[in-house]
């Protein structure tokens, strides 16, 4: 019995032994081994690592900067150190600003703004921002603005002929890393130290930093340009390309094959310019058209190079295009001429690939933007505008994305969408404004063109419904290119990027039924209630001497209620402020001085304000998501610097008030106000982080919310009035001092130390003011 017993534990050992080894090798086995049913997913997870290795391979450059800087940084001060070492102006300090700040001390201080803000800062100013966190952590988005490369010889060939190695500088993947990667080694840290001091503010803890860029052109010496307009002038040659054409005129003979001499009925300018050009078309300068493309010269030499004489240095040489059909033609020479007694243009033209083309063909020239070609230079030559339907202007946009995304910002901000063309020229100079603009794109629309310009009634009406039918057309393309855009980044990076664009212009957000609906609503309640009180023809009246125009629009309204927009920045909500060029260098330089910069302020005007608050109101009121910026919202920004105290109090003070005419009652996120985060101190050496405290007054929600922005004007009176829970808000949007205005209640100004009670206020002329409620 024992043996056996004996026996059958050792044969139980061997078994347990024997079926844990085999456990072992099942476990091995499984480890080593995956089933079938694992084959899929480990295939998608390999290629989902093989498609994100891609994607940052992109930015591995930026990375390998990022990584040699965090070397070079350690142990060094920062950001005090970084500003030395990267550029950032002396000048930038910290200490006390007392402008703007609230001194009754019965008004009720929130720690943070009322209201969203957001800030445009200039990238030589990002890092001065950490000098006060209180001001950093006042913004819900943060937009980081480039500027111009640094004009050079070395940018240029000495011959003063752009290399296709130079123009490549120019496109936008290579300029755009130089502008935010080598010369910015630090952006990603940066960045990292922002948000890092982001987090301790509860409105910040979801703040957005996104990088600015133009996406609408090819200005080559601008770090954000689109597309160099070398290979746009190529690609248009080639019979393709991403150029937007406008009317050149009409062709008043046929034009065989072999003619070389073409004329041309000029167009008829739509904004009535005082003096109608016979040729919108300027010819190439000779070296161009030698080179096969527009050049430049900068004198970077003592003495210039051999055969260029003075008088040509430093110049931008224009190659002149014309497009009739599918046929691109180089202009040699243009002039004035008659044709059976009416205005002609004679143009002398190089074809490469000639076609024939008949008596009323129109011809087509490339819409310019910023400068007239007869005064282009090379640090500020001609810029195409892009045709936004074109595959390039999306792959452009999808470059500024990727570029975003790879240096740690959360998306891009995109200037130059909606409709408006601002600064678009002839190539002979001529201005093309918004309301002048006019290319063939569309059938219907070249029908309502040649409609309005036939003799007979209601020409007005026919060029708006043109105007109208184009407007809608740009909208919806720039829509589509920017949305393909987006869809092919976030394959590429696997994240979704904030995208924020500049595009809410009054002239292009009512529909005709809206319109219609205000106009009605306006007539029934606006009355003449002071024979001294002015009042405006109607809401939606053009005022050409403010520059206000109206189209009736739906694409602006759907453009805000897209899913792919984080938001629709108006531009100069309130007010412009502009610089010569005395001081243009200030926002890259790093020893600029601050003296006079010729700069110049200007509130707007009453049809300017009234259509700019009352589209902000009723975006506002629709929730849709809108941004205004008070002033310029671009690199101009930076001329607040230079105002007076007196001016910049002013001006804050008065936004806001306007800002506060357009709020809902309800909270919102979707709408934000936009500021320049920097003031000039006293000494006039130096700018600091600054905020204005109005911005951190507790006046409460809105009481009252007007159908009509008239509506809060106080009868006999010119200023409006609009009431919150413990204050209210008041603006005078016309030229003359409006005087005791009745307040209906007790109210104290809260920059006077006195805290004096007050029943009126008086107003200056295109000024506000924000009272609170006396306890």
């Amino acid at each position: 019995m024992r043996g056996g017993q004996g026996g059958t534990r050792a044969l139980r050992v061997v078994l347990a032994c024997l079926l844990l080894a085999a456990g072992s090798l099942i476990f091995l086995y499984n480890v080593s081994l995956p089933d079938s049913r694992n084959i899929t997913a480990m295939k998608e997870k390999e290629q989902d690592r093989l498609e994100h290795k891609q994607a940052s391979n992109v930015s591995s450059n930026v990375a390998k900067r990022r990584r040699a800087h965090k070397d070079k940084r350690r142990g060094r001060n920062f950001p005090a150190d970084w500003m030395r070492r990267e550029g950032t102006p002396r000048a930038l300090v910290q200490g006390n600003v007392t402008l703007g700040r609230v001194r009754c001390p019965k008004v009720t201080m929130r720690k943070t703004p009322a209201y969203p803000l957001f800030a445009q800062v200039h990238r030589n100013r990002l890092a001065g921002l950490l000098l006060d966190p209180a001001v950093l952590g006042s913004f819900s988005l943060l937009c980081i603005v480039g500027s111009p490369l640094a004009s050079s010889g070395a940018a240029f060939g000495s011959q003063g002929q752009v290399t296709d190695f130079q123009e490549d500088a120019f496109s936008p993947a290579p300029v755009t890393d130089t502008l935010l990667g080598e010369h910015w080694g630090a952006l990603p840290d940066l960045l990292d130290e922002i948000r890092k001091a982001q987090v301790a503010s509860p409105l910040t803890v979801d703040a957005k930093i996104v990088t600015y860029s133009d996406a609408r052109g090819s200005n080559p010496p601008n770090s954000d340009s689109c597309i160099s307009y070398s290979k746009l002038e190529k690609m248009a040659l080639s019979g393709g390309g991403a150029m937007s054409w406008h009317d050149a005129g009409v062709l008043l003979q046929d034009f065989g094959k072999k003619a070389t001499k073409l004329l041309l009925r000029p167009p008829v300018l739509l904004g009535g310019e005082k003096e109608q050009a016979a040729c919108v078309v300027l010819p190439s300068h000779p070296l161009a058209v030698k080179n096969s493309r527009s050049i430049c010269h900068i004198d970077a030499f003592q003495k210039p190079p051999k055969g260029w004489s003075e008088g040509v240095r430093n110049k931008f040489y224009y190659y002149s295009l014309m497009r009739v059909g599918n046929e691109t033609m180089v202009v040699l020479n243009a002039s004035a001429a008659t044709y059976k007694g009416q205005l002609a243009c004679r143009l002398t033209l190089r074809r490469d690939a000639p076609e024939g083309h008949a008596t009323g063909a129109h011809a087509m020239a490339p819409v310019l933007l910023d400068q007239a070609a007869d005064k282009a230079t090379c640090e500020n030559p001609l810029q195409y505008a892009l045709d936004f339907t074109h595959p390039e202007a999306a792959d452009c946009i999808e470059r500024h994305i990727g570029h975003a995304l790879s240096v740690g910002a959360d998306g891009t901000w995109l200037d130059g969408l909606g409709p408006w063309p601002r600064g678009a020229r002839t190539s002979s100079g001529i201005a093309v404004a918004a309301h002048d603009l006019r290319y063939s794109t569309s059938e219907s629309c070249q029908k309502d063109l040649e409609s309005a310009l036939e003799q007979g009634q209601n020409v007005t009406a026919k060029l708006e419904a043109f105007k109208s039918c184009r407007f809608n057309l740009i909208n919806r393309a720039q829509m589509k290119r920017l949305t393909d855009a987006i869809a092919s980044s976030s394959r590429q990076w696997h994240k979704h990027a904030r995208i924020f664009v500049s595009g809410l212009n009054s002239s292009f957000y009512w529909s005709g039924a809206q319109q219609n609906n205000v106009t009605q609503l306006y007539n029934k309640s606006v009355t003449i209630d002071n024979a001294e009180a002015p009042r405006l023809p109607g809401p939606f009246v053009p005022k050409k001497t403010e520059s206000v125009y109206f189209y009736r629009l739906q694409a602006t309204r759907d453009m805000l209620k897209h899913d792919a927009l984080d938001g629709v920045n108006m531009e100069s909500f309130f007010g412009i402020v502009e610089m010569g060029t005395k001081c243009a260098d200030w926002p890259i330089g790093a020893n600029a001085s601050l003296e006079s910069c010729g700069v110049t302020l200007s509130h707007p005007g009453p049809g300017r304000w009234h259509a700019n608050v009352r589209v902000l109101a009723d975006a506002s009121k629709s929730k849709l998501r809108a941004l205004a910026k008070v002033g310029p919202a671009d690199w101009r920004s930076v001329a607040q610097e230079y105002l007076s105290h007196y001016q910049l109090d002013r001006w804050m003070i008065s936004a806001y008030a306007s800002f506060l005419m357009a709020v809902d009652e309800t909270p919102q996120k979707e709408l934000m106000l936009g500021v320049h985060p920097f003031v000039k101190l006293k000494n006039g050496s130096s700018v600091r982080p600054w905020l204005h405290q109005v911005f951190m007054i507790d006046i409460g929600r809105p009481t009252e919310t007007a159908e009509l922005l008239e509506q809060y004007r106080v009868r006999g009176h010119w200023t409006y009035l609009r009431r919150f829970e413990d204050g209210v808000v008041l603006y005078n949007p016309f030229t003359s001092k409006d005087v005791a205005v009745p307040l209906g209640g007790t109210y104290l100004d809260p920059w006077d130390e006195r805290c004096t009670q007050l029943s009126t206020w008086t107003l200056a002329g295109q000024s506000g003011m924000v009272l609170t409620l006396a306890q």
